[in-house]
């Protein structure tokens, strides 16, 4: 007998915890009312705002409707991210007048030390700074657990690729690319 109630409390406490879990998950939603936001791949990527390295305030959701949008998540300190460099500069080169957007968000927030490190390596797409390295706000919000992390958002603002800058095809990006 002492099993069985044991067992039913165990149940009823799972199905207890499974009822909590659904009706406290957060519902985000745009000014479209669009509560299909986030960073998996078929959500749309959610919207921020960032400094350019010429204190310019560039707002992801700005692209929308235009150009297809490379996000390379990546720190000075990080010896893999300085390795994909290069592969970002490559995709910036290819495709940037055929509608590509590389924005590389920095997540170390230290100005000088990133343009420097963009001019001795005369990269030249568009680094964004966020700053707390790991407690960086677009690591939180686009669920960021290790960099380098690329993700690809088409022209509609749907996330089309998240995961390793090597595991990108340029067949993805050229498939989603304005024609």
């Amino acid at each position: 007998m002492y099993s069985t109630n044991k067992k039913f409390i165990e149940i009823s406490i799972l199905f207890f915890l499974i009822v909590i879990s659904f009706s406290c998950e957060k519902k985000t939603t745009d000014s479209s009312g669009d509560d299909n936001i986030g960073p998996n791949v078929g959500q749309v990527a959610p919207d921020f705002t960032l400094r350019d390295l010429e204190d310019n305030d560039i707002t992801l959701s700005s692209f929308r409707g235009s150009k297809v949008v490379l996000l390379d998540f990546w720190a000075t300190w990080c010896n893999p991210c300085v390795n994909f460099m290069p592969l970002t500069q490559s995709h910036h080169d290819e495709y940037a007048n055929l509608g590509l957007k590389v924005l590389a968000i920095n997540i170390e927030g230290n100005k000088n030390l990133v343009q420097s490190f963009m001019s001795q390596n005369s990269y030249t797409f568009t680094c964004l700074l966020d700053s707390g390295n790991w407690g960086a706000y677009t690591i939180g919000l686009y669920q960021i657990n290790s960099i380098p992390r690329n993700v690809l958002i088409d022209v509609e603002g749907i996330v089309r690729f998240d995961g390793h800058p090597s595991e990108l095809s340029t067949d993805l990006i050229e498939n989603h690319l304005p024609h």
